[in-house]
């Protein structure tokens, strides 16, 4: 697969410098999420990054699916998720992108249960849960 991004030497030194400062910056000041960077570009008055979307920041993180057992499966932001794995970041922020048919069906009988206040352990664990759990 041929990737016009690079085009030229010049063009992938640049970017091979970009992901080493990347690398530093995670190394030093830990994983942040697109919010907090833009968060922090803003307060110290500096241009927002253009990979940044301005109105929805989190549009921006890693993104994963998640299969019909609650797997996460990666789907887009690889730099940053192999440096944090380099790193050996244990939690980073991520956006759900698709979720499985039968995991959405956990989700919608989480939420159920939720609302009625009925006792349930089934799968309050899992990450993706915790926007539910939280209400």
């Amino acid at each position: 697969m041929h990737d016009d991004r690079y085009g030229t030497k010049k063009k992938l030194e640049e970017r091979v410098i970009e992901l080493d400062k990347l690398y530093e910056s995670i190394k030093k000041e830990g994983y942040k999420s697109q919010r907090e960077i833009q968060q922090e570009t803003r307060k110290n008055k500096k241009e927002i990054p253009a990979y940044i979307n301005p109105i929805i920041p989190e549009r921006e993180e890693i993104m994963v699916n998640i299969g019909r057992n609650g797997k996460f499966i990666f789907d887009d932001g690889y730099h940053r998720l192999s440096i944090s794995k380099i790193l050996n970041i244990k939690k980073i922020p991520v956006r759900v992108l698709v979720r499985h048919k039968k995991w959405q069906e956990k989700r919608k009988k989480l939420t159920k249960s939720f609302k009625k206040k009925e006792k349930t352990n089934e799968y309050t664990k899992h990450p993706d849960f915790r926007d539910i759990i939280t209400r």
